[in-house]
């Protein structure tokens, strides 16, 4: 008797295996697909990261309308969000925090590949336009308008490939450093570490700027070797002390090490280039040099005011003046024991006194702030022909390895 034999057709064993095919298919796209687990939870990573930066910059915020309310009415004009749009880039650095050139109530926050956008109100609270937020290497949190309303698809965002960032600190402030460019036909290489922030690095032109350097389309007035005004009124001076298009060959013929800035260098938009410091960056500059101690109580700087009405500047807060006397601080001890980064000379050269730092003063609309040669910062009328310029220049302090 023939006995039947039992097994799975071939037949069987196609459709279970097309099925385990689409079983196999459906869990790696619920996994891995457009909206799967992994990439929900890289945009649950990218959100928690973006709403960090936002909440550090919102609590500097809330500081800061705080300050502006116990100010008096003499010391602030505007509302509490014209207050922090003046002083917020201090809290961070302008590598970190930039305002918009044409709406400083718009600023751009770049921290830890964060990338953000707010807009500051009237109150002085910022609201996020979070369908502009980005990650590097991660996604653009994308929906439909601004603020904090978000959801929608993502789009990824490729991840950049830097060098590694220099290790800088303030112990490397005025050290020199190996940076040459030219300047209206003038080469320039006397280059010194001068404020960190963030993945950035200021640099400043070690001596006063020789008036053969400045390029004529800028415009400045110039008197002996050195000195630059401006007859026409002290906005003039510092718009044209402070627009990086005036000093792009700064950047644009710039080389480190003997190696030409590459192109992406230069057009990093926190990549800049101005005629000289502002008084905030020179402030920022030393507060980081020279924290308070025991041996020098009162090393530090304070400033008050903004671009607006001017600056007053003060080693005690609130500053009420717009005179600071330097010397017996630990970076100006005497007249012969003093840190060069910030004061160049001891003695004028060539009837230069010190140099601009591009900001107003807030006792005169017509005074400008400059930094003396005796050990001290005060202010002085922009058509002066006694102080010069000292560029500085932007760059990622990935560059400087």
């Amino acid at each position: 008797m023939i006995r039947k034999q039992k097994g799975i057709t071939l037949i069987a064993l196609v459709i279970t295996i097309i099925v385990l095919l689409i079983l196999a298919g459906v869990t790696i796209a619920m996994v891995v697909g457009d909206n799967g687990i992994l990439t929900r939870s890289r945009e649950a990573k990218d959100t928690t990261n973006i709403k960090k930066i936002q909440e550090e910059v919102d609590l500097e915020a809330a500081d800061l309308v705080a300050e502006y309310h116990t100010k008096d009415n003499g010391e602030v004009t505007g509302s509490a969000g014209d207050y922090v749009a003046a002083n917020i880039v201090s809290k961070f650095g302008i590598g970190i925090v930039t305002p918009d050139e044409s709406n400083e109530r718009i600023i751009t926050v770049e921290k830890d590949g964060v990338t953000t956008v707010g807009t500051i109100q009237d109150d002085g609270s910022i609201l996020w336009n979070d369908a502009s937020s980005t990650v590097a290497g991660g996604s653009s949190e994308s929906g439909s308008g601004s603020g904090e309303q978000g959801g929608g698809t993502t789009t990824p965002t490729p991840s950049p490939s830097p060098s590694p960032a220099a290790t800088i600190t303030t112990d490397n402030y005025g050290d020199s450093v190996n940076y040459s460019t030219t300047l209206n036909g003038q080469t320039l290489t006397n280059w010194k570490i001068f404020h960190k922030e963030g993945n950035y690095v200021w640099l400043i032109y070690g001596d006063y700027l020789p008036n053969a350097a400045v390029p004529t389309s800028i415009g400045l007035g110039t008197s002996g070797t050195y000195a630059v005004k401006s007859s026409t009124s002290r906005a003039d001076l510092i718009t044209k002390l402070t627009t990086t298009s005036n000093w792009s060959d700064l950047i644009n013929n710039g080389s480190i090490n003997g190696t030409v800035l590459s192109n992406d260098v230069k057009s990093d938009p926190n990549v800049k280039a101005m005629g000289s410091p502002t008084l905030e960056l020179y402030k920022n500059s030393w507060n980081a040099k020279y924290p308070d101690t025991i041996d020098y109580p009162t090393n530090q700087i304070y400033t008050a005011g903004n671009d607006t009405n001017g600056y007053y500047v003060s080693r005690t807060d609130p500053a009420t003046s717009t005179y600071v006397q330097m010397s017996g601080s630990e970076g100006y001890k005497s007249s012969s024991d003093y840190n060069t980064l910030y004061y160049p000379y001891s003695s004028q050269v060539s009837s230069t006194n010190g140099y601009w730092l591009a900001s107003p003063a807030a006792d005169s609309t017509y005074n400008v702030m400059f930094v003396y040669f005796g050990g001290f910062v005060s202010d002085n009328s922009c058509s002066s022909a006694s102080f010069a310029c000292r560029p500085v220049v932007c760059l990622p302090s990935s560059v400087l390895n």
